[in-house]
């Protein structure tokens, strides 16, 4: 069977809309996800949408199969989350597609016409929107701290954690978000944690809390790494009241620079949304 070019058109165009609706989601739901994740969920969706839409079966079975391929795409794409989570994701993509939707559809009766290119051109405009508005929430976020309980061994201490929009260090492919604590603090508030890593620093096996080291880069430090661990769990503001964060990964610091004499740790600011 012989598909004209415009078939292939309208194909690539779909599969750009599909894309940017992912990245959108991502950017306002503040959950980084890798990118060749999100491309290969756009091309599925419209994999399973054009494989229904030729088996010739009726439109209502094609809507109801792809709303499903989507919500268990989403659920790929969206990695570890609870089903509170997903449901939240999935109705915030399915308000954005509305919202592109309206503004394609106002766009045409404007002109006049239908085209492919206008929907790009639209669903470029939604992005560089959503960019900007994220951006804006982020400066707003700006830096605050707020008492954060640490588990790590079965022991809890509280601290001072600083919130920080500038922290952009993530871990693994799954972009885990990671905060950074002071070694100090280690050293007093985790003993057992600071034997651990004298163990681990020496070559002795560790595998509890899952050490190994995370490159970095900041203001005067172009190359470096950071000891990383797995913990048990962090109590976000008094009693939990912002959210906990099971099994975060936590990065460990001997510079005293990073850190002010009102908190210990700087948060990630992904880590309030894990």
């Amino acid at each position: 069977m012989h598909l004209p070019a415009e078939f292939f058109r309208m194909w690539f165009g779909q599969a750009v809309i599909g894309y940017a609706l992912f990245d959108c989601l991502c950017r306002v739901r503040r959950h980084p996800v890798p990118t060749g994740r999100k491309l290969l969920a756009a091309i599925l969706e419209l994999f399973i949408f054009w494989g229904l839409l030729f088996w010739g079966i009726s439109w209502r079975t094609v809507v109801i199969g792809s709303l499903v391929a989507e919500g268990i795409l989403l659920r790929l794409v969206w990695g570890r989350c609870t089903f509170t989570g997903w449901l939240a994701a999935l109705g915030t993509k399915f308000l954005l597609t509305v919202c592109l939707g309206g503004v394609c559809l106002g766009a045409a009766l404007l002109a006049g016409r239908i085209s492919p290119v206008m929907y790009l051109f639209v669903t470029l405009g939604l992005t560089v929107i959503v960019r900007i508005l994220t951006g804006i929430r982020k400066q707003k976020a700006g830096r605050s701290i707020f008492p954060v309980g640490l588990s790590a061994g079965g022991r809890l201490v509280w601290i001072k954690g600083l919130y920080d929009t500038g922290n952009c260090l993530y871990d693994g492919a799954r972009k885990l978000p990671v905060s950074i604590v002071n070694r100090q603090l280690i050293r007093e508030g985790f003993p057992e944690l600071e034997a651990c890593m004298g163990k681990f620093l020496h070559g002795e096996n560790t595998r509890g809390l899952a050490f190994h080291y995370l490159p970095y880069k900041s203001l005067g430090c172009p190359e470096g790494t950071l000891l990383c661990f797995t913990a048990d769990y962090l109590l976000l503001g008094e009693n939990g009241r912002k959210g906990m964060t099971m099994h975060p990964r936590i990065a460990v610091s001997d510079s005293s620079a990073l850190f002010g004499p009102a908190y210990q740790m700087i948060l990630n600011p992904d880590v309030l949304q894990e």
